[in-house]
């Protein structure tokens, strides 16, 4: 007898795309974001908020060095 195995290598698993949606802004500046696949939260620090393009920098580089968890605590995962 087989074991039964839910998940074969032909079936699709649908993962939430990684998008980075800002929260909060401050005037045209962007002051928090979300990772729209995990929730986690990134902030600007207080001494990027004075130009626009290093808030932006600042948040895409936490944007682009985290690692989605699917166990995050306030995950926002949707079907896309």
């Amino acid at each position: 007898m087989q074991a039964h195995n839910p998940l074969k290598f032909w079936q699709t698993i649908v993962v939430p795309r990684r998008i980075l949606k800002v929260t909060k802004w401050l005037s045209m500046t962007p002051a928090a974001a979300i990772c729209i696949a995990c929730g986690k939260e990134f902030k600007v620090p207080m001494i990027a908020l004075s130009r626009t393009k290093d808030a932006q920098a600042n948040l895409q580089a936490q944007f682009d060095s985290h690692q989605c968890s699917l166990n995050e605590p306030g995950s926002v995962l949707r079907a896309n």
